[in-house]
């Protein structure tokens, strides 16, 4: 399954939060650590924005980002949050229900922004664009909601993000879906450094934040299976049907044998926050 095939990706992998939820947990438990700014808060420090103003989230999931910086939404600004997934903005409106500010939710293609010209204050798009077919098109539509001062924010994964899971899945894949995981794992037709280019057709200023270096060192095998269960490269893998079973068995043992070893496994994160304005 292709991550840019939006019926899969609305019916199966994001019909709700639970197989985005179970990467974020990998990432939570093994990358933030005591004392450090967690992702979303490191997001968040970046935008900058009037006190009043119309802000746009593409993608929002289930709005993990406004959940984790409540305490620091300005009062006056107007927030809509959109996804592809309609199960995704029923996540979004549960999780943030107790948050004492109003947001609008809206199901939409960030292809198609159903606004008029000049309308928001800023667009944030974080890890959307490689789900997104036709990336230039979106980056037209951002350009054209967006008001001529206002600005964009795209968090992307870079290249090298994630690199070890290509090898792991070798231990855990049988010839014909590990050759389908590596062609949809590293197919990823999006990433950072595509981004700089992209985003410069149709803004004057781009510029790309990178957050420290912090990479994950995992102690626990179980989160790093339900990841690789929980991503659309594993589509061909899980209709093994019983092997399933016996084969993630295995690889369970060869996890634990690795921690045991090593210490943890490692696993490279490089990320970064896009920033563009001043549209041509």
């Amino acid at each position: 399954m292709h991550y840019t095939d939006q019926t899969y990706l609305k019916e199966k992998q994001y019909k709700d939060a639970s197989s985005l939820n179970a990467r974020m947990v990998l990432h939570q438990r093994f990358g933030e650590r005591e004392g450090e700014v967690g992702w979303h808060r490191w997001l968040f420090d970046h935008y900058d924005l009037p006190e009043k103003s119309r802000v746009l989230e593409l993608g929002c999931g289930p709005g993990t980002l406004w959940a984790e910086n409540a305490d620091r939404i300005p009062d006056g600004w107007d927030v809509t949050l959109s996804d592809l997934s309609a199960g995704m903005l029923k996540e979004a409106k549960l999780s943030l229900k107790d948050i004492p500010h109003r947001f609008d939710f809206t199901v939409m293609d960030a292809q198609v922004i159903p606004f008029e010209d000049g309308f928001f204050d800023m667009v944030i798009a974080n890890h959307v664009f490689h789900h997104i077919s036709d990336p230039d098109l979106a980056c037209a539509e951002i350009r054209r909601v967006l008001k001529p001062e206002g600005r964009v924010y795209a968090a992307m994964n870079a290249a090298t993000h994630l690199q070890e899971l290509s090898e792991l899945a070798a231990h855990l894949m049988d010839g014909a879906s590990l050759k389908m995981f590596r062609e949809v794992f590293e197919g990823q037709a999006f990433r950072l450094e595509q981004a700089e280019a992209l985003f410069g057709r149709y803004f004057n200023e781009v510029s790309v934040h990178r957050p420290a270096k912090n990479d994950l060192y995992l102690t626990e095998a179980e989160p790093l299976i339900a990841y690789f269960l929980s991503m659309n490269a594993s589509e061909t893998f899980k209709q093994l049907g019983e092997e399933v079973t016996e084969r993630l068995a295995a690889f369970k043992a060869y996890l634990n044998e690795q921690i045991a070893e090593r210490g943890s496994i490692h696993i490279t994160r490089r990320a970064g926050l896009l920033e563009a304005h001043s549209p041509r």
